[in-house]
């Protein structure tokens, strides 16, 4: 048998059952990436949601080593609103939750005892979470969670790329496979969203406030693309992955050592992250504003995984709501999205009214 070797992700798909076994005890947490397998425009294949959630996995484990698995990728999910475009596979939501409940079942059943689901399709959630909660719920598995992980990705987007050009088969999604897996890439097909006009501002007032739409994408854009993906190239798609995989490794790797009784906190996660921040110099608001533009203790969590709207901590610690697993009520439309993982103080941080703390961590920063 062979051991994983340094800086590659250890892949349960690549080993063989004795390789499992001897390796198992080291594990202490499997990914279970989940993608889907449908439609994102004329320039990008029908795997885009797999690839993402795959490579995300991957490059969040390469960075922790065997202590950290990644299961096969599952590569379907809840398309029926692409059905309108040819290729376009779709699952019931009982049919993903069973799946789901067996995979992690059967993992479980060979002796690994923690996994965090992590989602690359939007559609899935609702899903997603009642498998979560069911197989919690019927066996003893000490820790089972799930995260939107393209969450990581489509922060990290908002910050690189230009403003209207990720979305759906976007920029965003585009680079990330001509960094992943460029054979499902076609760039002279690239082409802007062919929108419809039809219920924009509803959808996004909808979401905004934890609602949902019922209706096919047919009937948002003519060739399956929201956004632009004439922006993407293979070097941004690697800066994408890197950068999200950063705080979600962290994450990992602060769960791998304060984590027990299955509760997801991640409250020791911290980083330096830089704030943006709207002030302009000058006076005591501009020395205020330059402080909190330096790097700071960025602390990425999420909480509690039961139901489409459960509670999150916001940046200031206290309860409000997540929507599919992004912070995102009363956002504005210029604020950056923040991960299922949010910014809170750091243990021990000071929460005075003097502290730079509490003066930059009003809201989760960019």
């Amino acid at each position: 048998m062979s051991d994983a070797p340094v800086g590659a992700p250890l892949l349960l798909a690549d080993l063989t059952w004795e390789e499992t076994r001897d390796l198992l005890p080291g594990v202490g947490l499997v990914l279970v990436p989940v993608g889907a397998h449908e439609q994102h425009g004329p320039g990008v294949a029908m795997a885009t949601d797999t690839t993402s959630a795959d490579a995300l996995c991957r490059a969040a484990a390469a960075s922790l080593g065997p202590r950290v698995a990644v299961a096969p990728a599952i590569p379907w999910g809840i398309s029926w609103h692409h059905m309108a475009f040819p290729g376009t596979i779709s699952l019931r939501s009982a049919t993903l939750v069973a799946i789901l409940e067996d995979v992690i079942g059967s993992l479980h059943a060979h002796g690994f005892t923690r996994f965090l689901v992590v989602n690359g399709h939007g559609g899935n959630t609702a899903a997603i979470t009642t498998a979560v909660e069911e197989v919690k719920q019927a066996r003893d598995i000490p820790f089972v969670a799930a995260i939107f992980g393209y969450a990581f990705i489509a922060e990290q987007a908002a910050a690189v790329l230009p403003a209207g050009t990720p979305g759906h088969g976007g920029a965003d999604e585009a680079a990330v496979v001509l960094a992943a897996a460029p054979h499902q890439a076609r760039p002279d097909a690239f082409a802007p969203a062919d929108s419809t006009g039809v219920q924009v501002e509803t959808a996004a007032l909808l979401r905004a406030y934890g609602g949902t739409l019922a209706r096919p994408f047919s009937d948002a854009t003519r060739n399956g693309v929201v956004g632009d993906p004439r922006a993407a190239t293979p070097d941004v798609g690697r800066r994408l992955l890197d950068a999200a995989a950063a705080p979600h490794a962290e994450g990992i790797e602060v769960h791998q050592r304060v984590a027990g009784g299955g509760r997801f906190s991640f409250r020791e996660a911290v980083t330096e992250q830089p704030v943006r921040v709207g002030a302009r110099s000058g006076g005591r608001r501009g020395a205020e504003a330059a402080a909190a533009r330096r790097p700071r203790p960025r602390v990425l969590f999420p909480v509690g995984v039961h139901g489409a709207t459960s509670a999150c901590a916001g940046a200031d610690g206290r309860p409000s709501r997540r929507v599919s697993g992004v912070q995102a009520p009363h956002r504005p439309r210029s604020a950056p999205v923040v991960a299922a993982w949010v910014a809170v103080p750091p243990a021990g941080a000071a929460r005075g009214r003097g502290s730079s703390w509490r003066r930059g961590g009003r809201r989760a920063p960019a």
